[in-house]
């Protein structure tokens, strides 16, 4: 198997010091055929995988030639990949994937790339990430890093397909591919300065002087790097220059290191992004982006992030330099750099609130800030005080500037430590908001909790509901104690965790690929939460007393603000077509009308959800003294239509599907149970 690492010949050559490849059947075809890797073609698709000798290296290379693709996946979908042979990853959790390729068309087509984490036994977990290239006409070289979502994952597939410019969709286009290898390795080798400055590079020109050594004062370890400038302007650094660090154009990396200075002036300490292509020179594409960090005194860690803009951006040099409005005399240690492949970096708060938004709206106040004093793990938790709030405008502590990757499917576990120093019977509502490439904001799920005056630990399980959702940002926000109005208050919070559990059984509630007595367990608390969340409303006076009447409505006084929706339970002898109308009214006012198609009721069920929350624009204090509900059935035909009500019951859902309704009727209950029963581990 061909051994590389980034772009340079100088690491071809020490590559294996660098990384442990993983070695998979005739990644590099130098077989000179397919041998380990599975092609197909469905539906209308068309076209052809074959071996050439026009290869990047060796002798061998495969060429991608897809002549038809339909309009979309659905009618036509074709892939080179290793699903029939999933690669083993030893124990690795972190996997560089490497290989070169080149455009042989001049249509607008993308390289599409997949990795797909299977268990030991060969199951698709769910858990995937796609990666999207635009090769030239020249061989380059690519790569893409991998961080394992899930714990079970001991197996990757790769896929190759051609896609759309736009889309996922297969596309019509010729690429050759060459020199796929996948290998186990940090990409910043060396960041702790144990082996000495290996792998780093010092400079100092036009002026500049000065030195980088080995220091014994580290921040963990026995070394760090000791950044002495004795003589400003110029230029100066301590870079990657020639062991760059592996991007892919659009990726968003995330730096940390810990830091502290050792001279006393006002100088800061500056890391600089610069970019460069795939070529074996790597040469720099002109863009750039800086960091600038106030460092104490004493070690502290730090972090930041930056996104690889150009679209021929493969590889990052990462420099540090002394700065003060130029390049400035001044001495740093520095220690522990590496990129962050944690989901949520910075979750602790231990880099304060780096990657963390604090942010209030018109009409409400919030201000975030650390406390080092009362903390759950490390050094830091953060603080988060509302001093005004008002359901009109908005506050809150969140990751919008930094949003982890997930797609369809993935289902998430939230967890974090929060507690309330000082007692006024609020409530920290955690959101969770998906969002599409594009950055619309796609689906929505919330959850309340009730810190109290010591540390908890709280959990929040979601999953990704959207076709389009690429990242999710989660976000903390200050309730009233019954969750109805945001209010002032303040909260402690601290080691804010996020995992994936993409198992395949919907009866896994706790993601850990089983369904077990801990699945009960959380399935118990969701029944017995239902029960305590719910409100049955009388029936008495429901105007159905004529016989198949198309119309009827419930007279009375209802406070239906503090509920989410409500469940109208219909007669089997109801009529399976026409439109469904619900009207809210308050003194013959409509306050909310909901419609429902009857070719969707489930007889079996019984049941049509009318989701309040979504069909209010403002807030649900309206539905006070809601007196009347009207229920009228249109027919969609001249035929006649046929209603009957035989229940109506207001709930609490949270505004999405409750955990434990297997069945999808908004309940938690026996036939629910069922299901659990019957995906009982064995």
């Amino acid at each position: 198997m061909k051994q590389f690492y980034l772009f340079s010949s100088v690491l071809i050559i020490i590559s294996t010091t660098l990384c442990s490849g993983v070695e998979f059947a005739n990644g590099d075809f130098e077989n000179g055929n397919l041998s380990g890797w599975r092609t197909y073609f469905n539906g209308v698709a068309e076209g052809s995988y074959q071996i050439s000798q026009d290869s990047y290296q060796g002798s061998y290379a495969v060429h991608m030639d897809i002549t038809n693709a339909g309009v979309n996946n659905s009618q036509g979908n074709s892939a080179l990949d290793t699903w029939s042979s999933p690669i083993e990853l030893y124990g690795a959790k972190e996997v560089l994937l490497t290989f070169a390729a080149k455009n042989l068309s001049s249509d607008s087509s993308r390289l599409h790339v997949k990795m797909l984490e299977f268990s030991a036994a060969n199951t698709n977990l769910g858990a995937t990430r796609e990666w999207f290239f635009t090769p030239s006409g020249n061989y380059q070289q690519y790569s893409c890093f991998y961080s394992l979502k899930n714990s079970q994952a001991s197996k990757i597939v790769i896929s190759f397909r051609v896609a759309g410019p736009d889309s996922i969709n297969l596309a019509v286009g010729s690429y050759m591919l060459d020199a796929v290898s996948l290998d186990n390795c940090e990409r910043i080798y060396n960041g702790g300065f144990e082996d000495g400055l290996r792998f780093w590079r010092w400079y100092a020109v036009s002026g500049a002087e000065g030195s980088a050594t080995v220091s014994p004062d580290a921040f963990s370890g026995s070394s760090a790097a000791r950044l002495q400038v004795t003589a400003g302007g110029g230029n100066h650094g301590l870079d990657r220059e020639e062991f760059k660090v592996p991007v892919y154009s659009g990726e968003t990396i995330i730096l940390e290191f810990a830091a502290k200075k050792i001279s006393s002036g006002s100088e800061q300490l500056r890391v600089t992004f610069s970019e460069h292509n795939g070529s074996n020179t790597q040469d720099f594409l002109g863009v750039q982006g800086h960091r600038y960090f106030d460092v104490g005194e004493e070690y502290s860690k730090y972090i930041c992030s930056y996104t690889a803009a150009d679209s021929d951006a493969a590889a990052l040099n990462i420099i540090f330099k002394s700065w003060d409005d130029t390049a400035s005399t001044g001495e740093f240690l520095i220690d522990d750099v590496r990129i962050v492949t944690d989901i949520l970096p910075n979750s602790g708060f231990e880099s304060d609130l780096e990657l963390w938004r604090c942010y209030s709206t018109a009409g409400s106040t919030a201000d975030c800030s650390i406390e080092t004093a009362d903390v759950v793990e490390g050094q830091k938790a953060a603080r988060f005080e509302v001093t005004q709030a008002s359901n009109d405008s908005d506050h809150g502590l969140d990751r919008f500037d930094y949003m982890p990757k997930v797609q369809y499917g993935d289902k998430i576990l939230f967890s974090f430590y929060a507690k309330e120093p000082v007692a006024q019977q609020r409530s920290l509502m955690l959101s969770v908001t998906e969002f599409d490439s594009q950055g619309n904001a796609v689906e929505n799920g919330h959850e309340f909790f009730s810190p109290e005056s010591s540390y908890r630990q709280f959990t929040y399980y979601y999953d990704v509901k959207g076709f389009d959702t690429r990242s999710v940002n989660l976000c903390f926000k200050i309730y009233t104690e019954d969750g109805i109005e945001k209010a002032d208050g303040v909260f402690l919070i601290d080691g804010v965790n996020m995992s994936f559990g993409n198992g395949k059984e919907l009866s896994d509630l706790n993601y850990d690929g089983i369904t077990d007595q801990a699945d009960l367990r959380l399935f118990v608390e969701k029944w017995t939460d239902r029960e305590e969340t719910s409100l049955t409303l009388a029936l008495s006076d429901v105007d159905d007393s004529i016989a198949n009447q198309a119309s009827c409505s419930l007279d009375g006084s209802f406070d239906l603000s503090g509920f989410d929706g409500l469940n109208i339970g219909l007669a089997a002898s109801s009529s399976a077509e026409g439109l469904l109308v619900m009207a809210l009214k308050e003194q013959d006012a409509v306050l909310v009308e909901y419609e429902f198609n009857m070719a969707d009721f489930d007889a079996a069920a019984g049941l049509v959800y009318a989701d309040l929350h979504n069909l209010l624009l403002g807030s649900r204090e309206v539905l006070v003294n809601v007196d009347n509900i009207l229920f009228e059935l249109f027919p969609e035909t001249s035929s006649q239509v046929y209603l009957d009500v035989n229940s109506i019951e207001a709930v609490v859902c949270e505004c999405q599907q409750i955990r434990g309704d297997f069945n999808l009727d908004y309940r938690v209950d026996l036939l629910d149970l069922k299901i659990i029963a019957e995906h009982w581990v064995k």
